[in-house]
């Protein structure tokens, strides 16, 4: 199944794959399945399964399970999120009681990662 929504130029040449709206946007590959690309122009998601990008523009993802938010990024490893900029609001100011990988902040602002 392939879907593409108020889209111009793109192309979906994977199984349950989607693009909604763009211009020039691609997701090819023989086992490209299950990935999307949500906008924006002169993307690609190449040959991999779970991949997606968010908009932007001139993006590729080449690794599973990865997706992409923002301009001008590649992916570089597999079940990774990549952006260009990450904000983050409203970070704990302790590490107490988080589940591993949360993201936190000491009393100096600088940031740690549970562990």
């Amino acid at each position: 199944m392939v879907l593409l929504v108020m889209a111009v130029s793109n192309t979906v040449l994977g199984c349950y794959s989607t693009i909604l709206n763009g211009f020039n946007n691609r997701i090819t590959g023989a086992t490209n399945c299950y990935s999307v690309i949500g906008g924006g122009s002169n993307n690609r998601v190449n040959n991999i399964a779970y991949g997606g990008i968010l908009g932007g523009n001139f993006n590729a993802v080449e690794h599973g399970c990865s997706f992409v938010v923002g301009n001008n990024i590649t992916t570089v490893r597999s079940c990774t999120t990549h952006v260009n900029q990450l904000y983050m609001a409203n970070t704990p100011n302790s590490g107490v009681g988080l589940q591993l990988g949360v993201v936190y902040r000491d009393g100096t602002g600088r940031l740690f990662v549970k562990i």
